[in-house]
């Protein structure tokens, strides 16, 4: 079965594409993907479809039918998918009730949940604001104020999407199947929200507490001294102005958590290609995981793990 449906023919029209995407009650990206030609898009289209046609049949299988109304979250899975059999070893087809992978990682069996959440909605409140938004609205974007003013939302909006698949697996997946001793891991994208930031300024917040990048100067001439940290940030503010923990790997709450494979980018610019993919990705062990898997065999792409009281960055 093909990935991209025939239903709307190809077209260079994109308002009659979007059209009969809201009329079909499709994911407007889907739509364009399906339906446009480009030269930037072909290629992305063709490769989408032959990781479908390799690992479709460890999807779920209303996969082709759901992407085009889930496209984000749908296509993530898909590279995860083919991530995970180009890297380690699929292992079973997805069920209700379970995580979306059975992973083969270093000899252990793992359990991984792909997710790719939105920057919110209006009616919740919690809609983050994007510049590109804002430069698409009024051709250019209110800067200023502090760093993080920008980067707070983002590791709240992680940290919320990261706890709903913590509750799932207490709740749900444990009674399902999932073995207490299985590593369990969650590939998280932010594409859709984060704004081309530093991910590792945003990994460092979110999973160690750690802000923004200090330099010292000592400008006494007998005494000149430059030192450089990171200040402590365990606490963010949300948008309601209500104070919010954060260095979720820093404490036993998320033992069950094994580690997050962290990624910013979408379809058009993340590595497709078989020898590099998952390169520009990042995996964060959790330091305090009940099961842990070896960071060792994430070496394709850059790790960020707790290393005494500090932090250690390696890239492939």
């Amino acid at each position: 079965m093909a990935l991209f449906s025939e239903e709307i023919s190809i077209s260079e029209d994109r308002a009659f594409i979007k059209s009969c995407a809201v009329e079909l009650g499709w994911d407007v990206s889907y739509a364009m993907l399906a339906s446009l030609n480009y030269d930037r898009i072909v290629p992305v289209k063709a490769m989408a479809e032959s990781w479908f046609s390799e690992v479709g049949s460890y999807l779920d299988r209303q996969f082709s039918e759901r992407i085009k109304r889930e496209f984000h979250q749908r296509i993530w899975e898909l590279y995860c998918g083919k991530l995970f059999n180009t890297r380690f070893s699929l292992l079973n087809k997805s069920e209700n009730g379970l995580p979306d992978f059975k992973v083969l990682i270093g000899g252990k069996e793992a359990w991984v949940e792909a997710t790719s959440p939105d920057n919110g909605s209006e009616e919740s409140g919690n809609r983050l604001r994007l510049i590109r938004e804002e430069v698409a609205k009024n051709g250019s974007a209110s800067y200023g104020g502090l760093i993080s003013d920008q980067t707070d939302p983002v590791v709240l909006r992680l940290k919320t999407a990261i706890q709903q698949k913590y509750l799932k697996y207490n709740t749900g997946y444990l009674r399902n199947g999932v073995k207490n001793g299985d590593p369990f891991i969650i590939a998280i994208n932010s594409h859709l929200f984060d704004d081309e930031m530093d991910p590792v300024q945003v990994i460092l917040q979110l999973f160690f507490g750690m802000g923004n990048q200090v330099v010292f100067f000592n400008r006494d001439p007998e005494n000149v001294e430059t030192s450089v940290f990171r200040e402590e940030r365990a606490e963010v503010k949300s948008l309601k102005g209500d104070a919010v923990k954060v260095g979720i790997f820093q404490s036993e709450e998320y033992e069950c958590i094994s580690g997050v494979i962290f990624a910013t980018k979408d379809l058009y610019n993340i590595n497709m290609s078989e020898e590099e993919i998952g390169s520009d990705t990042f995996f964060v062990p959790n330091p305090f995981a009940r099961n842990k898997v070896a960071i060792g065999d994430f070496s394709y792409c850059t790790r960020v793990a707790a290393d005494g009281d500090g932090v250690k960055l390696e890239r492939p």
